[in-house]
């Protein structure tokens, strides 16, 4: 009867709108051909690093990162309040942030971030880095939570926040030494 009509109006009312919303979708990924952007940690010198007699580790590090956005047609605006820091084992040795700013199309920029910090090390961590700086494999992780918009032409989207994570392998942690990273694997991800 006229109930059965009705929901079945609504039925394929719901449907249709589902098919138009998907066509709109590819459509949109046809035209801006979204690529991922790609991050890399270039250079990593230490400027500060020493622990005291209570295993308190101070650590100040220069790091060159790169962004590269391989897209034609789709910009990326990096918001104020990212976190950076670094990592050894479970430990925060340093943070930092990114600036603010705008990242064209098919642009690739170029930061330069100071981080510091300090962190409370046991004797165990402090004798596993020691033995880490000798074989001169100190395994690192870089961590970045960075907060950005992605404009689509005209169109500002809304906010997410990009991470990044890069397992990172240098020969020490010598103070004003040039530091040689010599394995590094960055990963890409959104939280929304």
């Amino acid at each position: 009867g006229c109930c059965c009509r009705l929901i079945c109006c609504v039925l394929v009312t719901v449907v249709l709108l589902a098919v138009l919303a998907a066509a709109a979708v590819g459509a949109l990924y046809l035209v801006f051909d979204p690529k991922a952007p790609r991050y890399s940690v270039d250079r990593l010198s230490v400027s500060e690093f020493q622990v005291d007699p209570t295993l308190t580790a101070t650590a100040r590090f220069d790091v060159t990162v790169t962004a590269t956005n391989p897209n034609a047609r789709i910009g990326i605006y990096y918001e104020a309040g990212s976190s950076l820091s670094v990592w050894y084992d479970a430990h925060r040795l340093a943070r930092g942030a990114l600036p603010a700013f705008y990242q064209g199309h098919r642009n690739t920029t170029v930061l330069a971030v100071v981080m510091a910090g300090q962190a409370q090390l046991g004797g165990a961590v402090m004798s596993a880095l020691q033995d880490a700086q000798r074989t001169g494999a100190v395994p690192l992780v870089f961590r970045a939570d960075v907060p950005v918009r992605v404009e689509l032409g005209s169109l500002r989207l809304w906010k997410v926040t990009s991470r990044v994570r890069c397992d990172l392998v240098v020969d020490s942690l010598g103070v004003n030494n040039p530091v040689n990273i010599k394995a590094s694997n960055c990963k890409f991800s959104l939280k929304l």
